[in-house]
């Protein structure tokens, strides 16, 4: 497995974590925690996307263009379903339904990128590439997490500790 392989498959585990708190929020409306756990998920999520197709998706055009393209229009989706989502949240209307349609999107999406595109990018990025894919991810677990649930922000940096 490459290091771009292990790095982004590691985010997309984190980028779970979120969901994860995100899924349990939403059946807690009133208490704010919604709204905490979506602006750390938004961020990140966001974050991941740019860093990919600023830095991966360049790799692989001349090679697979097909798989740009669909990893395009995936990215394209998904930022659909988070600005609906973000005006939701935000009017205090967003509903399970329209999470669990995110959580499965992303779900399909980064299994799709695990299986092929970073192996394919792992095996065409140069270490500059890498080095700037990695600095671009850095760190945003843990502020991610501290904002939406300070217990899991420990647990994942004991986790990563090991």
């Amino acid at each position: 497995m490459s290091r771009v392989q292990e790095r982004l498959g590691k985010d997309h585990a984190e980028i779970h974590t979120l969901l994860e708190c995100l899924e349990q929020d939403v059946d807690a409306p009133g208490c704010g925690a919604l709204a905490t756990s979506w602006a750390a998920l938004e961020e990140r999520l966001l974050r991941h996307m740019r860093a990919e197709e600023l830095y991966l998706l360049p790799l692989l055009e001349a090679s697979h263009p097909t798989e740009v393209e669909r990893t395009h229009a995936e990215h394209a989706r998904i930022r659909e379903l988070v600005d609906e989502l973000g005006v939701a949240v935000e009017l205090h209307t967003a509903r399970k339904p329209a999470i669990t349609e995110l959580i499965e999107l992303l779900k399909l999406h980064s299994a799709r990128e695990d299986e092929a595109l970073y192996s394919w990018a792992g095996d065409k990025a140069s270490t500059a590439v890498q080095r700037s894919l990695f600095s671009a991810l850095r760190g945003t677990l843990q502020t991610a997490l501290s904002s939406a649930k300070p217990s899991l922000a420990s647990s994942s940096r004991r986790r990563s500790d090991s």
